[in-house]
């Protein structure tokens, strides 16, 4: 009789530790869930404060000087940001007016293709070719899950200082 009063009081206590573990390990993970989400808000606010070409709709854009002109750029690619700025070539003499860049970009980022687009006012060919060629240099953020090619669009517009 003694000892089945001992057992019983065994079977209690594994019971409890057993609820307690249960109860911690579920403590834990709805913790580590939290802060994970925490950790991914903060990580999303701090890129697109870090970074002024980056926007939360995924548009990028900027103003650079290029010799004697501002050159005012915004790119666009689905789900992507603009790694550091978009490339701007440099202008000695050109034309005023707005130049397209229809671009292709890997899932790694790196932009495959590229050609002038509608909405292009310049017409100089070399002028053109500069803007593809710094089209081809601008980097955009990796995305894994993306298909293999996603289309965009860099546009440069193009003013005198």
């Amino acid at each position: 009789m003694e000892y089945e009063g001992q057992i019983k009081f065994l079977k209690i206590g594994l019971i409890l530790i057993a609820a307690i573990t249960l109860w911690n390990t579920y403590r834990i993970e709805t913790l580590r869930k939290s802060a994970d989400e925490d950790l991914n808000k903060e990580i999303s606010v701090q890129e697109h404060q870090s970074a002024p070409a980056r926007k939360t709709e995924k548009e990028a854009s900027s103003t650079v000087k290029s010799g004697k002109f501002n050159v005012e750029t915004s790119a666009r690619v689905k789900n992507r940001y603009v790694e550091r700025d978009i490339v701007v070539p440099k202008l000695k003499n050109c034309e005023v007016g707005a130049v397209v860049v229809d671009i292709t970009v890997s899932y790694t980022g790196q932009v495959i293709e590229a050609e002038i687009g509608n909405g292009t006012t310049i017409s100089d060919d070399n002028i053109l070719q500069k803007f593809i060629e710094a089209a081809l240099k601008t980097r955009f953020s990796a995305n894994t899950s993306a298909p293999e090619k996603t289309s965009g669009k860099i546009t440069y517009n193009i003013t005198r200082r």
